[in-house]
């Protein structure tokens, strides 16, 4: 008896051991999983500091790059609202030239200001959309070497094509033309054909705006 007794109780007091350092065990682990999820907020809590502020510096610094590509976007923006505006006059061309086909050959009579006005609208709209070609690069290339250039090497050719010959040719076309537009502008110009159009020097100011729009976008495409 003595003996059964005696194994019993040791048997219970190592039952209680074990259950003692489990539970120690357990409360070691709590406590360490509450460590390392304090230590990782803290962590990240510090990697979310040191990001705030890199991003504060680099803000300062890029600030005039900022300024450069807020520049380019607006004059893609504004070539792209032009492009999509002017582009309609295609239409309003087919349908005039049209409408000037039927009177001739069929109603056997002609308006001479329907004339000019489809040939007016064209070149209108060719001066007008040429900075938006120039954005989405639909101007035609006899294309050699470009296409299979790289990156870097496309960019300094734009670069020279731009610096010097887009923006002389730009001078160019603004110098000899001044003079040609405001002689227009001075004379009220209008069509020289009995019956045309009148308003000829606005037509004519559409070459200072393809100047403009070209010279612009050529600028931000570099």
């Amino acid at each position: 008896d003595r003996c059964d007794s005696v194994k019993l109780n040791c048997g219970c007091a190592f039952q209680n051991r074990i259950g003692n350092d489990i539970r120690d065990a357990s409360v070691l682990l709590e406590n360490r999983q509450q460590q390392g999820e304090v230590l990782g907020a803290l962590l990240e809590r510090q990697r979310r500091s040191a990001a705030l502020r890199l991003y504060r510096k680099s803000g300062s610094k890029d600030e005039p790059m900022n300024f450069f590509v807020a520049v380019i976007r607006a004059i893609g923006a504004m070539n792209k609202l032009i492009g999509n505006v002017f582009s309609w006059l295609a239409l309003a061309m087919v349908l005039i030239c049209f409408t000037v086909v039927i009177q001739r050959y069929a109603l056997g009579f002609t308006v001479l200001w329907m004339q000019d006005l489809y040939v007016w609208l064209n070149g209108a709209m060719f001066t007008a959309v040429a900075g938006f070609a120039l954005l989405r690069d639909d101007h035609v290339r006899v294309d050699i070497f470009y296409r299979p250039a790289s990156i870097r090497t496309k960019a300094i050719v734009d670069l020279i094509g731009v610096i010097f010959f887009l923006l002389p040719f730009c001078w160019i076309v603004t110098r000899y033309s001044w003079n040609y537009i405001g002689r227009s502008w001075r004379l009220y110009e209008a069509s020289g054909n009995v019956g045309g159009m009148p308003g000829l020097f606005i037509l004519k100011s559409f070459i200072l705006v393809f100047v403009v729009v070209v010279a612009l976008q050529g600028i931000a495409w570099v």
